[in-house]
């Protein structure tokens, strides 16, 4: 399993297990819960971060979370995740 596997493995479980059972509603409901899933997993992999730099989109059933630069960079790949407001799950990649 790849470090962001193992990262994400300890650390959505605990994140899932914190809303409450009986509680209707997303278990990422707002931008600054998808920053912070954003933020931990960057730093939990060393990825250089520049926390003013982090975006978050709203896209309707998940976020859209990125470093936005400002410009291109030829070979500065960030990280860029999709996470579900419904149930968390995580799509990470890096961009080019």
């Amino acid at each position: 399993m790849s470090k962001i596997g193992i990262l994400l493995a300890a650390f959505i479980p605990g994140y899932v297990t914190n809303a409450h059972a009986d509680q209707a509603g997303p278990i990422v409901p707002t931008p600054e819960a998808a920053r912070e899933i954003y933020v931990a997993v960057a730093n939990g992999r060393g990825d250089k971060l520049r926390p003013e730099k982090v975006r978050v989109v709203d896209k309707g059933d998940h976020w859209s979370v990125f470093q936005y630069a400002g410009q291109f960079v030829m070979g500065g790949g960030t990280l860029e995740m999709t996470i579900s407001k419904c149930d968390g799950s995580i799509v990470a990649d890096y961009a080019r």
